[in-house]
């Protein structure tokens, strides 16, 4: 009789206990969460991808998005062990081990630092093509040397091919059917046009309404060679 009553005394204890210890069950799951920084700054790092792996099978089991501020959060996750793994553009990929048991249903990961990835540039050199014609507030710039037409020519040839300026028969200059003056690096002249090499020319400035700095009498507008 005493041996019957401890036998069901034991299994009535062994079921309690078990009722008590594990009260989620073999279908328990857990959550995990933490937040990812930058390890140069120590800023948040937004939007790096947190996966979660199965320590056995190496599977991606399920992940997360890191908010705006680091944080993430992985929950309805079944209790086992898993490899972490976090990934974010520019940066080297973290891993790290974690396990969800009956004691750490909830896991609190803490801080996690993403380092930046060094990668080896190739310096490029880069070369900006001036246009024929570039246009500012005040003038129009003319690059003789982007005129195919002028090399080997005067500065009479390279003004042929200058908006808004008429070369006549004589050689007569005009700039919107008015006389201009003509300049060379800023000084007026009375040089031929004939007597400059265009390649000696950098740029032809166009100005038709010239400000205070220039003769009162260049109503015409001025051409500045310079």
């Amino acid at each position: 009789m005493l041996r019957i009553f401890l036998t069901v005394l034991f299994a009535f204890t062994a079921i309690l206990v078990s009722a008590q210890g594990f009260p989620a069950g073999r279908g328990a799951n857990g959550k995990i969460k933490g937040r990812i920084y930058n390890q140069v700054d120590k800023t948040p790092l937004p939007y790096a991808s947190v996966m979660l792996y199965s320590a056995q099978k190496d599977s991606l089991v399920t992940g997360a998005i890191s908010s705006e501020n680091g944080y993430f959060t992985i929950t309805n996750i079944p209790l086992a062990s898993y490899k972490l793994k976090v990934i974010s553009m520019g940066f080297d990929s973290l891993i790290t081990m974690v396990n969800l048991n009956f004691s750490t249903q909830e896991l609190e990961v803490g801080n996690l630092f993403l380092s930046p990835s060094v990668q080896m540039l190739q310096t490029v050199s880069i070369i900006a093509e001036k246009d024929h014609v570039e246009l500012k507030p005040d003038k129009r710039v003319i690059n003789v040397d982007k005129d195919i037409s002028a090399r080997g020519g005067t500065a009479l040839d390279a003004l042929k091919n200058a908006p808004g300026v008429t070369v006549g028969a004589d050689d007569e200059i005009s700039l919107r059917n008015s006389s201009p003056i003509i300049y060379v690096d800023g000084r007026p002249t009375q040089l031929s046009m004939r007597q400059i090499p265009a390649d000696q020319i950098n740029t032809i400035e166009i100005i038709t309404n010239p400000s205070a700095k220039y003769e009162a009498s260049a109503t015409g507008g001025i051409i500045n060679i310079t």
